[in-house]
């Protein structure tokens, strides 16, 4: 059985702003700093940090660092309604884990940490649908492609059989093919977020689709196309 390692933002949902409202907000009151926040698709809390504090030493950095983390998390917490409100789930992404739910695994690789992961899709009631004890969160890593074996080696502990060319990682930017080519694992490319189809396809995705809509592609892909029409 497949283990799909899926994305959050701009894949399985699009927040419309209020999580870089809450990261901002966390950032301002622990590093006491109010930058401006550059383009944050594809990469890991930890690294949206080190990025705005690249003139920082990394003891500095780490010093603040779960601190910041904490803050966040509450600062989401303290946007929860709003999440509710205002959080989309992307097209076609409900029909896609509730087909495949039966032949795959479904888990997470996101640069979200584990607790805010959960603050994200508790919001629109996506969570039930995961294995949240394989997955792999920016909390594990900052470096994105670290996590692909970070989720596999977690699976293998709780059981599961499957090898590398099992795992598919889900997502919306070049960094989510990335991870997935450099450990030997498949990408499914989906143009639902801040990366156009072409741009995607410079990156070579072993599937390349617009968004979730076209899942029947999909679980072709996984080949399980013809059990989930039965």
């Amino acid at each position: 059985m497949k283990l799909l390692l899926w994305d959050i933002d701009g894949t399985l949902i699009r927040g419309h702003g209020r999580g870089l409202e809450a990261f901002k907000a966390a950032f301002q009151r622990v590093y006491e700093l109010d930058l401006p926040l550059g383009s944050t698709a594809g990469k890991t809390d930890g690294l949206i940090v080190r990025e705005l504090l690249h003139m920082w030493e990394e003891a500095a950095i780490l010093e603040r660092l779960e601190q910041f983390y904490a803050v966040y998390e509450g600062e989401l917490h303290a946007r929860f309604e709003h999440l509710q409100r205002e959080t989309t789930i992307l097209p076609g992404v409900k029909a896609a884990l509730s087909q495949l739910q039966a032949h795959t695994i479904h888990s997470l690789l996101t640069g979200n940490m584990l607790r805010t992961a959960r603050i994200k899709l508790d919001a629109v009631g996506l969570c039930t649908y995961f294995r949240w004890d394989w997955g792999a969160f920016g909390s594990d890593n900052h470096i994105r492609n670290e996590l692909v074996p970070v989720a596999f080696q977690r699976a293998q502990a709780a059981g599961w059989q499957g090898t590398l060319a099992d795992v598919v990682v889900i997502g919306d930017t070049p960094f989510d093919i990335g991870c997935a080519k450099i450990a030997g694992a498949r990408s499914v490319a989906v143009a639902s977020g801040q990366f156009s189809l072409e741009q995607l396809a410079e990156h070579q995705p072993d599937l390349l689709l617009n968004d979730l809509h076209e899942h029947a592609q999909l679980q072709a892909f996984l080949g399980v196309g013809d059990e989930t029409h039965r």
